[in-house]
């Protein structure tokens, strides 16, 4: 939501609440489709078995209030966030160093951050930046060309030319951005496509947040499909599985994600009831 809110000028603050009904239609969407697949599709013990510690198991109510005790420091990192910018206390820039400087004294605070591995970090966190610098770079070099030859003009007179329905455009839309998303990591296809599509999603009349609701969701879903879905790799890792088993796994939650996006893609009032009603 920041790239996307910074390469198209956006508020941040509503799009970060636009964001919210999506997130916890999503949230809620995988905890029902997850109960109904773990009482019809149970995991057989061998694989139980292999499993990391407490995997096919169930908690008590009382296991449960104490997870989420020991977890309210760390959600109430987006908390300060959301509230921060969306309040005006801070700018979303600002709003990183408040989360920096709340995780970083919680953590010396209960000794889960040492000051070796705060140097690590450091040096982790100067390549991460660099790279997506280095990304946005050559994205406003190449959109700084494609304003120069009027290319997202040009784009915005073909899908005019295509039809003259905005649920259409949004359609196409839609599928070309589960396409790229396959292939093209998340942030810098937020910097190269919204120059180009949304001089054209303006021009159907589509609100500048709804529509970034539309391009973050239907990307981030690539995180999810391969071969690029970095998501994909990371669960390969934890759960010890093949990038095939794993696929596999997840197409009734793709099912699940593609049939959300639909809803929120159609509906622009889904996601803008609660930036409409905030901030006026």
């Amino acid at each position: 939501m920041l790239v996307y809110g910074v390469s198209s000028g956006a508020s941040i603050g509503a799009l970060f609440l636009a964001g919210v009904a999506p997130g916890i239609a999503v949230g809620v969407g995988m905890l029902v489709l997850n109960r109904f697949l773990a009482r019809n599709f149970p995991l057989p013990a061998a694989s139980l078995a292999d499993a990391p510690p407490g995997a096919g198991g169930t908690s008590s109510a009382v296991a449960f209030w104490k997870s989420l005790r020991s977890a309210l420091l760390a959600l109430a990192m987006p908390v300060i966030i959301l509230s921060g910018v969306v309040g005006g206390i801070f700018t979303p820039t600002e709003s990183s160093v408040a989360a920096v400087v709340y995780a970083v004294t919680v953590g010396l605070l209960l000794r889960t951050l040492s000051l070796a591995s705060f140097g690590r970090l450091l040096v982790s966190t100067a390549i991460i930046s660099s790279t997506v610098m280095f990304i946005i770079a050559n994205a406003n070099l190449v959109g700084w060309v494609m304003a120069f030859e009027q290319i997202p003009q040009a784009i915005a007179q073909l899908f005019l030319s295509l039809t003259e329905n905005r649920y259409v455009f949004l359609l196409l839309v839609a599928i070309l951005l589960l396409i790229v998303g396959l292939f093209l990591e998340t942030s810098g296809a937020i910097i190269i496509l919204t120059p180009v599509l949304l001089p054209a999603a303006q021009a159907y009349g589509i609100d500048p947040v709804h529509f970034g609701v539309v391009i973050v969701f239907g990307l981030v879903i690539g995180l999810v499909t391969p071969p690029v879905g970095l998501c994909l790799f990371v669960g390969c890792s934890i759960g010890q599985v093949s990038l095939q088993q794993l696929v596999r796994a997840t197409l009734p939650y793709l099912a699940l994600f593609v049939a959300l996006y639909m809803v929120f893609l159609f509906v622009p009032a889904a996601s803008l009831w609660l930036p409409s009603i905030m901030m006026n």
